[in-house]
């Protein structure tokens, strides 16, 4: 199965034209070590685990956060942060629906990275409060990660956790997830479902 270049639509997280890099479970748990702060490597677990995309992920209010009965726990993607042009008479960022119809889903997530959220402190927060920001409760921009990211792949690559030849953005960590999903022998319709892929 084949994944598109892009879909996203001009996101932030992905200006680069060469091909996508698909990283391993041990590169991405390298990634992860390599990151200083602990809500960084909590958001990169959660982008892995569910190949969410980064305006989706980072729309994540604590009700979107889910334990509806024993041993069962997901996200529901009800939102995205979108952007207006600056010829709007309200240019910026703003929450609105995600890209499609089928965007707007419940992805399931492991008993583990539920943990990984609690130790995180999601179940203080207020419902409507963001579960990643930038630490005021406010909108986390891509930009003030990136360098972050950047820092931590630069790690792994030295340590040796990450081969040298990658160069992966975050929007990999959804491929990577794909990649995940169908060596795990998950069907490409159920990967289509769960990512809303165009196949």
């Amino acid at each position: 199965m084949r994944l598109p270049r892009t879909d996203d639509e001009g996101a932030l997280d992905d200006e680069r034209t060469e091909d996508m890099e698909f990283m391993t479970p041990d590169e991405v748990a390298g990634l992860v070590a390599c990151f200083k702060r602990p809500e960084d490597q909590v958001l990169v677990r959660v982008a892995y685990g569910t190949g969410m995309r980064w305006g989706e992920i980072t729309a994540l209010a604590a009700r979107h956060a889910r334990n509806p009965s024993a041993g069962l726990f997901e996200l529901k993607v009800a939102r995205a942060w979108k952007r207006r042009p600056k010829t709007h008479p309200q240019p910026g960022a703003y929450l609105g629906t995600p890209k499609s119809k089928a965007s707007r889903r419940t992805v399931d997530i492991s008993g583990g990275l539920w943990q990984e959220l609690l130790g995180h402190g999601l179940a203080g927060l207020a419902k409507d409060a963001l579960i990643f920001h930038n630490g005021q409760g406010e909108r986390l921009v891509y930009s003030t990660f990136y360098d972050r990211w950047v820092a931590a792949v630069t790690e792994a690559k030295e340590r040796g956790l990450i081969a040298d030849w990658k160069y992966p953005t975050f929007h990999d960590l959804r491929h990577s997830h794909v990649a995940a999903l169908l060596s795990d022998r998950h069907s490409p319709k159920y990967v289509q479902e769960r990512l809303v892929l165009q196949l």
